[in-house]
């Protein structure tokens, strides 16, 4: 291996027991670990992969909450070398960059010429380009901006044989096109196959996929062909690495808001919180996020600045983010709001307004910091990431956490609640001994339980973590008709199952 590539090269113990595990609850001890130098790099440990049958794991900060970045292959980790921006054009909106590079370290480059790239995931800070491609990532600005899918516009991405290729927009109609469908390669062939696939699937596809704004379950290969015009880089993003290897990325960016601002809003029932989303929608808000009882104590435990602030009969909270042209505009939207919810709705017994960057930074620290603080609870029970990933039409939101509700009562569990109230995206904790046998198989149960619930309700099993080794099984129960059109996806792309096997299609287990 060290001959083939000009990276780090890892084979011990050591290295390997740190890639072994991500931010879920799994662990796969890989066989060797590499960072990458450059694109060749790549090309060739795929390539050595696809002649000795050896999985391929692209990986970016580990951020993962259902393991689809470890597995016992062979880890390309993209962080050290492949994390720079190879070009930038403001006056055209877009950015080409290596899947290695932080968001935030991105959007700080495009702030200083007024742009930005929209999709912020609680894990900003750290989480890399292409772990968000990865995953379809989203987070809390998603019901204004949409999610990274919207912003990906071509890619360069190594094959399962370790062929390159570069995906773009093209129309069915043009010569470029007829080309694409007439290459001997292995590039032809998949370009003939999935665009029959789709064609010959479409209804199938459009009747079966969620009703839902968000959704990283599944491949989504309802975004190939739109308006005459195929790209074939939609469905890399949210394919978890199990269809090619990303090795740059032109992304979509748009201009700075003048103005931000925030409400909390206090209620003394969660039901009140969630009666108010649909009308607050009406407003265009940028953000909306919920939190329940059981995380306003958490967050009152956690941060001593917070405590006087929630008053004592709160039982969930609103954060409200509105956007303007300026500071009038700003203020007119946040009046108006802040009117709808004491006064119109008269849901909300308290509202505050926050405008300044230090106060509306901390509100949003509050909520970004869920998943750290649900982790430093003490006891053998936690509360790990297994059904945390919700999403049903916001106006079934409501009927969802109630029917939620009643499933953890009936095997004895209570829960956690935060997310992205604005898409009915919701993030759900129950407490779990991850050592207990018998707790192992009440959270299986949960799962089978919760997730066909949420497909009654038309939602999606994940709306941005993406499925992993967690939601994989529970697949069918999901996409019942859908499922062996993504089994043939994953043969079209990957006939020697090498990339990330596990995460997306699971040969051995369905529920």
């Amino acid at each position: 291996m060290e001959k083939i590539v000009e990276g780090d090269v890892y084979w011990d113990r050591v290295m390997r027991a740190l890639y072994s595990t991500d931010a879920s609850i799994y662990e796969v001890m890989p066989l060797a670990v590499v960072f990458p130098k450059n694109v060749g790099d790549v090309i060739n440990v795929v390539k050595y992969g696809y002649r000795n049958g050896v999985s391929i794991h692209a990986r970016g900060a580990g951020s993962s909450l259902a393991g689809q970045a470890i597995g016992s292959g062979i880890i390309l980790d993209f962080t050290k070398y492949m994390n720079r921006i190879i070009e930038m054009n403001v006056e055209e909106n877009y950015v080409w960059v290596e899947p290695g590079i932080v968001m935030e370290k991105l959007n700080e480059v495009l702030e200083k010429y007024g742009k930005f790239f929209p999709p912020d995931p609680a894990s900003s800070h750290f989480c890399t380009i292409g772990g968000m491609i990865g995953n379809n990532a989203s987070g809390m600005r998603s019901v204004k901006y949409g999610n990274t899918i919207d912003y990906v516009e071509e890619l360069k991405v190594v094959l399962s044989n370790g062929d390159i290729i570069h995906t773009k927009p093209i129309n069915v109609d043009s010569i470029e096109f007829k080309e694409k469908l007439g290459l001997n390669t292995f590039e032809g062939k998949i370009y003939r196959e999935i665009y029959k696939l789709f064609i010959d699937n479409r209804n199938i596809i459009e009747k079966s996929m969620p009703k839902v704004e968000k959704n990283a379950s599944g491949y989504r290969i309802e975004y190939l062909l739109r308006n005459n015009v195929f790209n074939l880089s939609k469905i890399f993003v949210g394919s978890e690495g199990t269809l090619g290897i990303i090795v740059a990325a032109k992304l979509r960016i748009v201009d700075l808001p003048g103005k931000r601002g925030l409400l909390l809003a206090f209620f003394d029932s969660l039901e009140k919180a969630t009666n108010s989303i649909l009308t607050l929608l009406k407003y265009k808000p940028s953000a909306l996020e919920i939190m329940d009882k059981k995380y306003i104590d958490l967050v009152r435990d956690h941060y001593e600045y917070m405590r006087e602030r929630i008053p004592g009969k709160t039982e969930s909270i609103l954060i409200i983010e509105f956007e303007g042209e300026n500071e009038d505009e700003l203020k007119e939207r946040l009046d108006i709001a802040k009117n709808v919810l004491t006064k119109q709705l008269g849901t909300a017994f308290n509202v505050e307004i926050a405008l300044t960057e230090d106060e509306m930074e901390n509100l949003f620290e509050v909520r970004r910091a869920a998943i750290p603080i649900i982790n430093k609870t003490r006891g053998l029970r936690k509360y790990p990431a297994f059904i945390e990933d919700l999403v049903v039409p916001p106006d079934r939101l409501l009927e969802f956490i109630r029917g939620m509700y009643r499933i953890l009562e009936k095997y004895g569990l209570d829960t956690i609640i935060f997310g992205h109230a604005g898409q009915g995206n919701i993030h759900t904790h129950p407490p779990i001994n991850l050592k207990d046998p018998i707790d192992i198989d009440r959270m299986r149960a949960v799962c089978r339980d919760i997730y066909r619930l949420v497909v009654k309700l038309r939602g999606a099993i994940s709306g941005e973590h993406g499925n992993g080794r967690l939601r994989t099984p529970f697949m069918k129960i999901e996409y019942p008709e859908l499922l062996k059109i993504f089994v043939k996806v994953k043969e079209i792309f990957d006939p020697k199952n090498i990339l990330n096997p596990g995460p997306k299609i699971n040969y051995d287990d369905y529920y």
